[in-house]
């Protein structure tokens, strides 16, 4: 099969960034790739680029852990019929 793939490249202060995702979210891709770039070019915001991708990363794992646990509930059980 075939998969949609946005790609966006900045420059920040001589520092190149880029990033690339699944579909066509132009929009979010930039911000990635303007986030890595800020990185690159800073330390310091660096170090608050790499505190926001674990702070999001914690919040959609338990999210995700979340929603599993309340969809377990809805489990049916078959029986199985001889």
């Amino acid at each position: 099969g075939e998969v949609v793939v946005t790609r966006a490249e900045v420059a920040v202060g001589g520092a190149r960034g880029w990033a690339m995702r699944a579909g066509t979210d132009r929009e979010t891709n930039l911000a990635a790739a303007l986030l890595d770039a800020c990185a690159e070019h800073d330390s310091a915001l660096g170090s608050q680029v790499d505190d926001l991708c674990v702070g999001t990363k914690a919040r959609l794992d338990r999210a995700r852990h979340q929603e599993w646990t309340d969809l377990r509930s809805t489990a049916v059980s078959f029986e199985e019929l001889d």
